[in-house]
Formats: C-alpha cells, structure tokens, sequence
C-alpha cells in the first residue's frame, strides 16, 4: 500500500491532467499546474525524470481512486474538488467535460456534486 500522500499525489495529478487535456488544449497556465507536481511526482517514483508516468503511478492511481474517500476528511475532500473547480477555470472557460471530470473526482471522494457546486454560488 502507499502512503497517504502518494495516494493524493497520484489522485492529484491524475484529475488535473484530466482537466487540462479536457478541451484539447493546454494553455501556458495549465501546462503550470502540472509542470508543479512534477518534483513531487518524481521524488515519488511516480514518475521519471524524463517526465514518463511510471506502473507505480498507475497502482497508486488505482488505490487513491478506491481509498482515498476513506483516508480524507470532509473538508480535505472539499479542498480537493475547489483546486479541481479553479484549475478547471483558468483558461476562463469551465466546459462541461470539466464539470464532468470534477463531478466525478467528487464521486470518488463521496461528495455529492450539489455540494461541490454550491462552493461557487
């Protein structure tokens, strides 16, 4: 099993870079919010120095999306899901494959969507 924050590293990395590549294309600020986990992804073993992802990236995918709803607290599941909603928005535009995307990353934290969408009214 991996750590605690293995799980949300890959969890992490994998929504946003859903996010990003959602629309086709990756704008300079997007590229950025990837380009931060980067170190981490390394240091981890998640990925390579030459920026390839690695198995140990897919297996803890893989636990983060099974466990990660009862490793987190609500409101660390909440923060998550507000990162997704900004990231989403950067580019000025929250498509609804973004919207889709982050009512999915609340499904598999165990936030209904309703609640995620209620932090921006």
């Amino acid at each position: 099993m991996a750590d605690l924050e293995t799980l949300k590293l890959a969890f992490h990395f994998h929504v946003m870079g859903a996010l990003v590549r959602s629309d086709g294309v990756v704008t300079d600020a997007e590229k950025a919010l990837l380009d931060e986990a980067v170190p981490a992804m390394i240091d981890k073993g998640l990925m390579t120095a030459e920026h390839e992802l690695t198995p140990a990236f897919s297996e803890a995918k893989t636990e983060a999306l099974g466990s990660l709803r009862d490793l987190l607290d609500h409101e660390s599941k909440l923060a998550y899901l507000a990162a997704f909603a900004k990231a989403a928005g950067i580019d000025d535009n929250m498509d609804d494959v973004e919207r889709s995307t982050i009512s999915a990353a609340a499904a598999v934290l165990d936030v209904p969507s309703e609640e995620v969408w209620a932090l921006f009214k």
